[in-house]
């Protein structure tokens, strides 16, 4: 988990120094250096910061958009170089396939797991679609949790993750209320190892890959009180896709550290989801309000 440390480290009490970071236009014009010296041929256009299109020679055009990567430098400035890397290798594998024509062909529905976005994503990819393709339709299947949050379906392969489309769906003859019951099942059984940093009887935090901790919010075997003994009902927050805090709703010990992170700290996140809290009440999440 990328951002245990720096989370422990606010736990502990650490202060974070201040830090001055290349611009979201600087990285944009480092990633596409990378992408053009492991795809020459591709024809680059720059529509905004941290938004990049890319052409091939026969046609095929894709768009990037770094806001993700930009966060992640942002909160480990020292592995620019790595985040880049990452990136564009996660890059290059979608172009492959595309090119080989093999995208939805080479679907492996086991490798289909949850991801949980939050309204502002959504609707960040609404307005990107509307403006540059005039389209309402999103391009990956969303469903509404509640009136934060949203389910949408990763497609997991060695060096990138892409969302479920409904046309991968029809081909995989997957019925959208199919969905989470298989990724679910899916997730249970790659990640069978969840474990737990902290004391699950005040407060703690689910480690399990980097990617998918945020997913298991929608495990609810999990979310018991013999597993959490917390004081009260058990209050969750998600603020990363790689960060889970789990305390009690009369634990005030627990809620002020909890609330002190989000504070200080929830522009910094990876992949951020949410700074709202949940509490599981009647075997079922709600808004926590604080008292």
């Amino acid at each position: 988990m990328k951002y245990l440390l720096i989370t422990l480290a606010f736990i502990w009490g650490a202060n974070v120094l201040a830090q001055e970071y290349i611009t979201e236009d600087e990285l944009t014009d480092k990633y596409i250096a990378v992408i053009q010296k492991k795809i020459p041929e591709l024809s680059v256009k720059k529509t905004s910061n941290l938004d990049v299109e890319f052409k091939t020679k026969s046609g095929i055009e894709q768009n990037t958009n770094l806001y993700n990567a930009y966060l992640e430098y942002k909160a480990s400035p020292s592995d620019l170089s790595s985040i880049l890397d990452r990136y564009s290798n996660s890059f290059v594998e979608a172009m492959s396939q595309i090119s080989e024509s093999q995208l939805s062909n080479s679907i492996d529905k086991n490798r289909i797991f949850p991801v949980i976005k939050d309204q502002s994503y959504i609707s960040q990819i609404s307005t990107m679609m509307k403006e540059k393709y005039g389209r309402d339709e999103m391009p990956f299947i969303h469903t509404k949790i509640n009136e934060v949050l949203y389910l949408v379906f990763a497609l997991d392969s060695e060096n990138s993750i892409r969302f479920l489309t409904k046309e991968d769906a029809t081909k995989l003859e997957l019925e959208n209320s199919d969905l989470l019951t298989l990724s679910l099942k899916n997730l249970k059984r790659e990640f069978a190892g969840v474990n737990l940093k902290g004391d699950p009887a005040s407060l703690s935090m689910l480690v399990v890959d980097g990617n998918y901790e945020a997913s298991f919010f929608l495990a609810d075997s999990l979310w018991s009180k013999k597993t959490f003994p917390v004081k009260g009902d058990i209050v969750v927050h998600i603020p990363a896709r790689d960060t889970v805090l789990i305390t009690g709703s009369d634990d005030s010990q627990g809620l002020e550290t909890v609330a002190g992170i989000m504070s200080q700290n929830f522009d910094k996140w990876d992949h951020p989801i949410t700074n709202v809290g949940f509490i599981r009440t009647n075997e079922t999440w709600n808004i926590y309000k604080s008292k």
